[in-house]
């Protein structure tokens, strides 16, 4: 396992063509690895929505932009590439076209899938649609979009975007798609309980029956057609993996039964046994499922887990804060688990449960406590309660609001004096505040009228 984004700190400027970096007054070029309007890691990606990457015949990775949860509103809805070794081609760079308008809320665009044609010049999307972005209950979005590297935005090729429909011509809520060796699209049409075929022209070839159909896959050799149904309802529910002999007409011949959500998996065709990788969500602070899926012909048999023994992972990391003097450094996720990690053993282990952090010259933690709790905690670096001389209480009360549970701008800080700096976020204009090393508020407002967004 490695990472591709964010890019590779070893990487030359000319391998990162669209990858902005940060020039310090020395010559370096850093990785930006924040920026508070979406989180973003890279260019529009806030985290990496629910999808199966593509691959070109070149070797790039093509995927479809945006993020996990509430930070999807401000990112503009691009495809990205990215080649293996993380760097981007020197031909695009790493943004390509558009897929949809710049807009809060995604200007109505639902999730997207991609699927690359075999000779990597043409891209099929799922998600198309003009659904307003006021309109918070989403509408089906029914149409195949189709655009090239040089198109300015996708066009309707299958279906029509807000109009369900069936049959040869029509579809109703398509959730999925992948390409074959021939270039015949397949596509999850939800709605209508199916998974469609159609020519590379767009001609209705067939269907087979397959009920929640979600991620799909087709084997380039001997044309099985892999299906993940997605879950029953929106938490941790049944779902399946299911093979079928073939993608027109096609008999299930084998099925593996789970429970989870936010399933995701690809296929390996490369072997004499076909490998199915599976991803997902098994529970609530529980730890993920990913393993290979075996194809052993009438059998799909689960492998060794990939994670088995390994130490807890990070979860959409967000904040960062390093402790030299100890060798430690501190993450804080999405999740509102800060951990804790050896920077000299690499072991990673679960510490408290909040969101940002900051430490002082002593190593004491300083952290807000998440989504409307209203609290600044401070701790030792062992992290037992760590009152304040003013107040007696470990405890601060400062109005964090964040912009959606355990997520928001950052500010906060210590200062080498011990003196604390908080921004008080109320979603309006923000408010600094400074507090003494003992806990008495030293100085009120001492900016004003902040911008959201802007820390």
């Amino acid at each position: 396992l490695r990472t591709l984004l964010p890019s590779p700190a070893n990487l030359a400027p000319a391998q990162l063509k669209g990858i902005e970096r940060v020039e310090t007054n020395d010559g370096k070029r850093l990785p930006i690895v924040y920026q508070a309007n979406a989180m973003h890691l890279s260019p529009y990606l806030s985290g990496i929505r629910r999808q199966q990457l593509c691959v070109t015949p070149q070797g790039w990775i093509v995927f479809a932009s945006g993020g996990n949860d509430y930070s999807d509103q401000s990112v503009p809805r691009r495809v990205l590439i990215v080649k293996p070794d993380g760097s981007t081609p020197t031909e695009l760079g790493h943004v390509g076209p558009k897929l949809g308008k710049n807009n809060r809320y995604s200007g109505g665009l639902r999730p997207q899938q991609l699927a690359v044609s075999p000779d990597g010049k043409t891209i099929y999307m799922t998600g198309l649609g003009t659904a307003g972005s006021r309109n918070r209950k989403a509408k089906g979005i029914h149409a195949i979009g189709r655009l090239t590297w040089t198109s300015k935005r996708p066009e309707p090729f299958i279906g029509a975007p807000d109009t369900p429909g069936a049959g040869a011509e029509g579809l109703n809520s398509s959730v999925s798609l992948a390409c074959d060796a021939k270039g015949r699209i397949y596509v999850a049409d939800a709605g209508n309980g199916r998974v469609a075929v159609f020519a590379a022209d767009g001609k209705y070839l067939g269907e087979t029956k397959v009920d929640r159909p979600g991620m799909l896959a087709v084997h380039p050799a001997t044309g099985a057609l892999y299906v993940l149904t997605d879950p029953v309802g929106r938490r941790w529910a049944p779902f399946s993996l299911i093979k079928f002999d073939k993608a027109i007409g096609g008999k299930e011949v084998a099925r593996l039964d789970l429970k989870g959500r936010n399933c995701v998996f690809a296929l390996d065709p490369s072997g004499q046994t076909p490998k199915l990788w599976l991803s997902f969500d098994t529970g609530w602070q529980k730890p993920w499922f990913f393993a290979p899926v075996l194809d052993r012909g009438d059998k799909l048999v689960v492998g060794k887990s990939v994670l088995a023994g390994r130490p807890p992972g990070l979860t959409s990391p967000l904040y960062l804060t390093v402790d030299p003097a100890r060798d430690r450094l501190y993450v804080s996720d999405y999740s509102r688990q800060i951990k804790r990690i050896d920077l000299k053993t690499g072991k990673i282990e679960g510490f408290l449960k909040a969101s940002e952090l900051a430490i002082d010259a002593a190593g004491n933690l300083y952290v807000l406590s998440g989504y409307n709790t209203n609290a600044l905690l401070r701790f030792t670096p062992e992290g037992k309660p760590l009152p304040f001389a003013a107040t007696g209480t470990h405890k601060l009360s400062i109005t964090y609001r964040a912009g959606l549970p355990h997520v928001g701008v950052r500010g906060l800080t210590v200062a080498p004096s011990g003196d604390i700096y908080v921004f008080e976020e109320k979603l309006k204009p923000e408010q600094l505040h400074v507090f003494g090393p003992d806990g008495k508020l030293k100085r009120k407002s001492v900016i004003k009228d902040i911008p959201v967004d802007s820390a």
